[in-house]
């Protein structure tokens, strides 16, 4: 069955794409050898509450197991889902980022 979104659910899901971007936008200014992808996470989880959402990833369950960050960060040969960490960044990493916000 296809459920139609009104005006205002599709308002809404704007809203929340344009938070997402939003950590984007700031995740790649702050994205330098050095960094952890928890200091990342930390700042993702920031950005999207002071936004009024909440991270949408954080606290999703799965059967018994319960995601508990922000940002799915995956680094080099990792596929995805990776959970942040003190793993540093360093020169040459590629880095999958993935962040969700619910209004």
């Amino acid at each position: 069955m296809i459920v139609r979104k009104s005006r205002a659910e599709i308002e809404m899901m704007r809203r929340a794409g344009q938070v997402v971007a939003d950590v984007h936008k700031m995740l790649r200014d702050i994205v330098v050898p050095g960094v952890t992808t928890r200091e990342l996470d930390a700042r993702a989880e920031t950005l999207i509450r002071r936004a009024g959402a909440l991270p949408t990833f954080k606290g999703y369950k799965v059967g018994r197991e319960v995601f508990p960050a922000t940002l799915c960060v995956s680094i080099n040969h990792e596929i995805v889902h990776g959970i942040p960490s003190d793993r540093v960044l360093e020169e040459g990493d590629v880095l999958s980022v993935d962040c969700g916000a619910t209004l």
